[in-house]
C-alpha cells in the first residue's frame, strides 16, 4: 500500500506539471483557431490532445478525491459531498488499474461519508460497493477492509445477521489473499462479539477461546483485554458459570496495565452483576460498583455516575439498607436532574424508602414528580404525533395546491376545501389531544387509588417481566428469521435440485427444511396461539417420542389454564425446560406431567426417571435459575426432590 502511495503521489505531481505546460500552449492556439473559425481544424486540434483530456480528468478526479477525504477527517460533511459530488466516475467496463482504483477510492468515501452523517444503512452499502470494486481491481487488502467496515457499520445499526454476513465475506477472501494476520484475528474478535450480542453465548464462548488458544501472538493487550471481558459475560449467561470471575478478573488486570479506566469500569460493573446474580456477596458487589464510581468521578462521567449510584442503591435497598440506599439514589437524583434520563425510576426508589420511612407526604411528593415526568413524556409524544401529522397534512395541502394551479377554473373552490380540510384537521387534532387529556386525568386518579398496591410490588418483579417479554420477542424474531430466511433458502435450493433430478440433494433439503422448521417451532410455538396450551404440551409428546423419550401428559382441567397468551408462553417454557433438563442432564426416557385444576390453583406434578442431580450444588445454575424467574413471574411456587432414581417437581401456580 506504501508503494502504491508513493506512486500515486510521482503520478500526481507529473500529471500538474504535464498539464500546467501544456494548458499554457493549449490555451493560445485554441484562441488562435476559434478567430479562424475554421472547425474542421480545431476538431482536429482537439482529437489530437484528447490524452491531455484523459490525463486531465485523472488529475481532477483524484484531487477531487483526496480533498473528499481530507473534509471527511475534519468533519467538513457538506464540503466533503460537493467534492465527491464533482467527481466524474469512469465506466464500468474499464480495466485500467487508475480508474478502478478512483472508482472503489469515491464508493468508499461515500460510505464514511454516510458514516459521519449517522446514515448506516447507506453507509452499508456503498462500503459493500466499494469492497467489490476493490477485488475487481485487484486490491484484495482494501477489499478486505471494506468488507471488515461493512460488518461494523451493520453491526452498529443492529444488522446483526447481515454484520456476520459481511464478516464472514472477509474471513473467506483472507483464505484466498494474503491478508495480515492481526487484521484477521481483530475481525474474528468481531464475530465472537456479535455474537454475544446475539445471545449465542456457546458460540460467543468458543470463537474468542479458539482466538485465545490459535492467535494470541497477534494481539495487543487492549485486544486481550476485551476477549477476556466478553468471555466473561459468555459465561455468565451460560449453564457453567464457574469461570467467569477468572476471566473478568484477567480484564481487570490487562485494563488495569494499560491505564485503561474506561475498560476498567466496565469490568468493575461486569464483577458487581457477578456478585448479585451468580456468587451472591452483597458486600464485594458494593465494593466493585464503588470502584467503578471512583473511576467515573475521575473521568467525569456524570451520566454513567447516575447510573451506578441508582445500581448500589437499588442493591442496598434490596438487602434492606435503607440508610444507605437513601444516600446513594439522592447522588443519583443529582446527577441525573439535567437530564432527565432515569429520574422515573430514582423518583419511583425515593418513593418506597420515604414510604418505608412512614414519610408518607414526602412519599406522595416523590410519586407526584415521577407522575409529573410521565404526563411531561406523554405531552411530547403527543406534541410529536400532533406536529408529525401536521406536517403530514401539509405536505398533502401543498400537493393539491399544485394540481389546483394547473387548474384555474377551479382554483377559488378547491382553497376553500382545503382550508375547510385544515380547519376539520385541527380540530379533530383539538379533540383527539382533549380525549388523551381526559384519559390521562382518569389514569392519575386511578393511580392514586391504587397507590398502596403499586408500592407493594417490587422492582425485581418489574425487571423480570421485562426481560421474559424481551427474551420471547427475540425468540420469535429468530424463529421468524429462520422461517422466512433459511427456510426460503432451502425451498429454492430444494427446487433446483429437483429440476436437476439430483434425488440425494432433494431428500437432504427436504431433511434440512423438516429441520428448520422444528427448531423454529420449538422456538416459537404458534399451536399455542392456535390451538392453545393442552395442545402445544400435547405437541411436545409426538416430538419427544421420536427421540423414544415418553412424555405421559394428564389433565384434570375442562377449560384452558389460563386466558393470556404470555401466561400460556411463560407456563409452556416451565414445562418444556423441566423436560429438556431431565433427557438432556439426566437422561430420562420416561416423563409423567400431571396437570390439575381446582380451587383457584393449578397443581403440575413433574416426575422422571432420570439419573437425578445434587439439588444443592446445582441451585444456582441458570436452567434452574430461568424456570424459577418464570415460576415467580406467575407468582407460583415450586418444589424440587431429586435422587439416583429420578426427579421430582411440584409445582403450585395461582390462576385468579
Amino acid at each position: 500500500m506504501i508503494v502504491k502511495r508513493i506512486y500515486f503521489l510521482f503520478y500526481t505531481l507529473f500529471l500538474s506539471l504535464f498539464v500546467l505546460n501544456a494548458q499554457s500552449d493549449l490555451e493560445p492556439a485554441l484562441l488562435d483557431l476559434k478567430q479562424r473559425s475554421d472547425t474542421q481544424t480545431i476538431e482536429s486540434f482537439l482529437a489530437k490532445n484528447d490524452s491531455l483530456k484523459y490525463s486531465n480528468k485523472l488529475l481532477t478526479n483524484y484531487t477531487s478525491l483526496l480533498l473528499a477525504r481530507r473534509y471527511i477527517k475534519t468533519d467538513e460533511i457538506s464540503l466533503a459531498e460537493e467534492k465527491l459530488n464533482s467527481f466524474v466516475p469512469y465506466s464500468e467496463d474499464k480495466t485500467d488499474s487508475i480508474e478502478l482504483y478512483q472508482n472503489a477510492f469515491a464508493l468508499e468515501l461515500r460510505g464514511h461519508l454516510f458514516y459521519k452523517s449517522a446514515r448506516l444503512d447507506s453507509a452499508r452499502f456503498y462500503l459493500s460497493q466499494s469492497s467489490s470494486a476493490y477485488a475487481k481491481g485487484n486490491n484484495p487488502k482494501k477489499a478486505f477492509y471494506n468488507l471488515n467496515m461493512t460488518s461494523t457499520v451493520s453491526y452498529l445499526n443492529g444488522n446483526y445477521y447481515n454484520a456476520l454476513k459481511s464478516a464472514y465475506d472477509a474471513i473467506h477472501l483472507a483464505e484466498t489473499e494474503e491478508i495480515d494476520s492481526a487484521m484477521i484475528a481483530d475481525l474474528e474478535i468481531d464475530i465472537g462479539n456479535i455474537y454475544l450480542r446475539l445471545e449465542q453465548f456457546k458460540k460467543a464462548d468458543s470463537i474468542l477461546t479458539h482466538i485465545l488458544l490459535t492467535k494470541k501472538s497477534h494481539l495487543d493487550d487492549g485486544q486481550l483485554a476485551d476477549i477476556e471481558n466478553n468471555l466473561g459475560l459468555s459465561k455468565f449467561n451460560s449453564e457453567n458459570p464457574l469461570k467467569t470471575i477468572e476471566h473478568f478478573e484477567n480484564a481487570q488486570k490487562l485494563y488495569a496495565s494499560l491505564g485503561d479506566n474506561r475498560g476498567l469500569s466496565k469490568v468493575y460493573n461486569n464483577l458487581a452483576t457477578y456478585f448479585i446474580d451468580i456468587e451472591p456477596d452483597p458486600k464485594r458487589a458494593i465494593q466493585n460498583y464503588e470502584k467503578a464510581i471512583a473511576i467515573k468521578h475521575a473521568e467525569q462521567d456524570s451520566n454513567s455516575l447516575a447510573y451506578s449510584y441508582y445500581n448500589i442503591s437499588g442493591l442496598l435497598y434490596s438487602l434492606g439498607n435503607i440508610d444507605s440506599s437513601y444516600y446513594y439514589v439522592k447522588l443519583a437524583e443529582t446527577y441525573q436532574l439535567y437530564k432527565n434520563d432515569n429520574l422515573e425510576e430514582i423518583y419511583f426508589l425515593l418513593s418506597k424508602i420515604h414510604q418505608d420511612r412512614g414519610q408518607y407526604k414526602t412519599a406522595v411528593e416523590y410519586e407526584k414528580k415521577r407522575n409529573l415526568l410521565i404526563k411531561e413524556k406523554l405531552e411530547r409524544q403527543t406534541a410529536n404525533a400532533y406536529k408529525l401529522a401536521e406536517e403530514k397534512q401539509l405536505v398533502y395541502l401543498q400537493h393539491k395546491e399544485i394540481e389546483l394551479l394547473e387548474k384555474n377554473e377551479e382554483l377559488s373552490a378547491i382553497k376553500i376545501n382545503r382550508k375547510n380540510i385544515l380547519i376539520a384537521f385541527i380540530t379533530a387534532s383539538f379533540g383527539f389531544l382533549f380525549v388523551i387529556f381526559t384519559l390521562y386525568i382518569f389514569q392519575v386518579k386511578k393511580q392514586k387509588r391504587v397507590a398502596k398496591e403499586l408500592y407493594n410490588r417490587s422492582v425485581i418483579m418489574n425487571s423480570l417481566s421485562s426481560l421474559l417479554k424481551g427474551q420471547e420477542e427475540e425468540r420469535k424474531r429468530i424463529a421468524e428469521d429462520l422461517h422466512d430466511g433459511i427456510g426460503s433458502a432451502l425451498t429454492l435450493l430444494n427446487l433446483k435440485a429437483k429440476e436437476q433430478s439430483n434425488a440425494e440433494i432433494t431428500r437432504l433439503t427436504e431433511e434440512i427444511t423438516r429441520e428448520v422448521r422444528q427448531i423454529s417451532h420449538n422456538i416459537m410455538p404458534d399451536i399455542i396461539s392456535k390451538l392453545g396450551l393442552r395442545e402445544a404440551l400435547l405437541d411436545l409428546t409426538d416430538q419427544y417420542a421420536k427421540h423414544d423419550v415418553i412424555l405421559d401428559f394428564i389433565f384434570n382441567a375442562d377449560s384452558e389454564i389460563y386466558s393470556d397468551t404470555q401466561q400460556k408462553l411463560v407456563l409452556y417454557r416451565i414445562i418444556q425446560e423441566l423436560i429438556k433438563n431431565a433427557v438432556d442432564h439426566g437422561k430420562a426416557n420416561y416423563i409423567s406431567v400431571h396437570c390439575e385444576k381446582s380451587s383457584g390453583t393449578l397443581d403440575i406434578h413433574f416426575e422422571d426417571n432420570g439419573d437425578g442431580f445434587d439439588i444443592k450444588r446445582e441451585k444456582e445454575g441458570m436452567g434452574l435459575k430461568n424456570i424459577k424467574n418464570r415460576v415467580s413471574f406467575l407468582n407460583g411456587k415450586i418444589r424440587f426432590s431429586s435422587n439416583s432414581k429420578g426427579t421430582s417437581v411440584k409445582l403450585s401456580l395461582p390462576l385468579a
